[in-house]
């Protein structure tokens, strides 16, 4: 072995030192490139509503219709809608659309309060035709509204007596002393019988809508009493129904108008609610109450207009539990996000290949 002067000695080692230290360094700047690779994971997909809407509606044009009628093709689903079908099967329950603070007990028990397209359900077909009575009576009396002008104008006409128009124009107007003489047997009968009648039903009518405008109407979030002669509730059978699995839909809390898609799910547990019964009373009770952060219940500040008309409303309670079969058997829903560029097909360049093309330009 040949003889290395110290001075040499110490550079050749200090350029063995310098080469292992890089060697060394090579597998860790190569792990951190790999993890800034890997640290854009694929964000969950979330979808607005127009999107579900679109992927379920119609597919084709009316003209597609065999017979030429275009009245029984499937309309596109209610906007805003939590129970909602699919073109295919238009009768049927195919996705629910869960909105932010709408199921209060969706969380806990996976139940939610639905009042529209409770047709779609189980055992539902039988209320698709049903009208709130609210809304009746709302059109009732702008009907006779309606009837009351006429009255007043054929009064104007008919009246062949001075004293006897002013009478009855005097009748006609909505007091609680005229409500006790508008009667036919206490109306003297002028002209036609069938007339008479008419306008004495006009008068009685106007009579019930003043009283009704002059009752004392209740304090703001004061609730309408439940009418125990009401019919309490219907339970359909469910394992006499081919029920299909029905995907969900879940508004988030960070994106809103953003909804994800949770699973296919399977109805359990279903119950229709009469329009003012009980049931319906402490179902709303549970649906506009809140629970703080201390667990307090708070029910929500309503008008009263506003309980009328849910009291008014026949209502279904459904639970849902995840469909374990369907969801190993079945996709998710291809839905296409519309005017949102899939980032997996744009090709990711390098640092070193933005860099190069920057010199390039320059």
């Amino acid at each position: 072995m040949s003889y290395i002067p110290p001075a040499l000695r110490e550079k050749q080692q200090q350029q063995q030192q310098s080469a292992t230290s890089e060697h060394a360094a090579l597998p860790t700047n190569k792990k951190a490139s790999d993890q800034t690779v890997r640290i854009t994971p694929l964000e969950e997909q979330l979808y607005r509503h127009t999107d579900v809407h679109q992927y379920y509606a119609a597919k084709y044009q009316p003209s597609e219709s065999p017979d030429g009628d275009t009245s029984a093709l499937p309309s596109q689903p209610t906007s805003h809608a939590t129970l909602n079908a699919s073109s295919t099967e238009p009768d049927k329950l195919k996705y629910v659309m869960l909105f932010k603070n709408a199921n209060p007990r969706w969380q806990s028990d996976g139940i939610i309060f639905v009042k529209s397209n409770i047709s779609l359900l189980p055992g539902g077909a039988q209320f698709e035709n049903e009208t709130s009575p609210t809304a009746k009576s709302t059109t009732a009396n702008d009907e006779a509204g309606k009837e009351i002008g006429q009255g007043e104008a054929a009064v104007t006409r008919t009246g062949t007596n001075e004293g006897e128009s002013e009478e009855k124009h005097k009748n006609i107007q909505s007091t609680d002393t005229v409500c006790e003489k508008a009667t036919p047997e206490n109306e003297t009968k002028t002209g036609d019988e069938e007339s008479t009648e008419n306008k004495s039903r006009i008068k009685v009518d106007n009579c019930e809508l003043q009283r009704s405008d002059d009752t004392d109407h209740p304090t703001a979030n004061e609730q309408p009493e439940p009418t125990p002669s009401q019919p309490s509730s219907y339970s359909p059978n469910l394992s006499s129904y081919n029920l299909c699995p029905i995907a969900i839909f879940e508004e988030t809390n960070l994106h809103r108008g953003r909804f994800r898609f949770i699973g296919y799910h399977k109805i359990t547990r279903l119950q229709f609610l009469a329009p003012y019964s009980q049931e319906t009373y402490r179902m709303l009770e549970q649906k506009f109450s809140t629970v703080d952060r201390h667990g307090r219940v708070k029910l929500q500040k309503r008008a009263p207009a506003a309980w009328e008309m849910s009291m008014s409303y026949r209502w279904a309670v459904v639970k849902f539990e995840m469909d374990e079969v369907a969801n190993t058997q079945l996709t998710p829903p291809d839905i296409n996000v519309q005017g949102v560029q899939d980032a997996e097909k744009v090709p990711r360049k390098s640092v070193n290949e933005l860099l190069k093309e920057m010199r390039l330009e320059g």
